[in-house]
């Protein structure tokens, strides 16, 4: 049995994604049980681990306030898929995510989860749905660009053909 995304199902993985995570953060932002120096302190975590260059706990630590989310749904089929969609895109975020993100993107990062943790814990549904969109369509984008060629575009084939190289020696 196949796991995980690849290039041939990456769309349907960031569908189920999008779709799962847009239920999770509505159904806990519904439930009115999250606290938000609970959530914060699980984002600090993720903060931490970022500004500390280590990228395993940082997606740890994301993941963790994740599950926490979906815990807070109340809903064990919601807790359980996306629990599944979480770690079947690990390699991907290990890959393609944490190593092509900058800086400032992993901050940006950080600050839509903690506007989702406040759009949770203040129990707004709509608001909760547009942050958790928004962070995974970031997301996405960091993903897609890493695909992108780096420098194939940049070769000059003319200067190879001539044996000059690249022209950027």
């Amino acid at each position: 049995m196949r796991t995980g995304p690849r290039l041939d199902n990456a769309g349907a993985y960031f569908d189920t994604l999008l779709i799962l995570s847009r239920a999770v953060a509505r159904s806990a932002a519904a439930g009115g049980q999250a606290g938000s120096e609970d959530l914060l302190a699980r984002i600090d975590r993720v903060s931490q681990a970022i500004a500390d260059g280590d990228h395993e706990n940082a997606l740890k630590a994301h993941h963790a306030f994740l599950r926490h989310l979906s815990s807070l749904a109340n809903n064990m089929f919601q807790e359980r898929y996306f629990d599944q969609i979480l770690d079947a895109g690990v390699r991907m975020y290990v890959l393609h995510y944490f190593t092509n993100a900058t800086a400032g993107e992993l901050q940006e990062a950080v600050a839509r989860m903690t506007e989702l943790a406040s759009a949770i814990s203040e129990g707004d549904p709509d608001r909760s749905d547009s942050c958790v969109s928004g962070s995974i369509g970031a997301e996405i984008n960091i993903i897609t660009r890493s695909l992108q060629p780096q420098y194939g575009y940049d070769l000059d084939i003319n200067a190879l053909i001539a044996g000059k190289g690249t022209g950027h020696e």
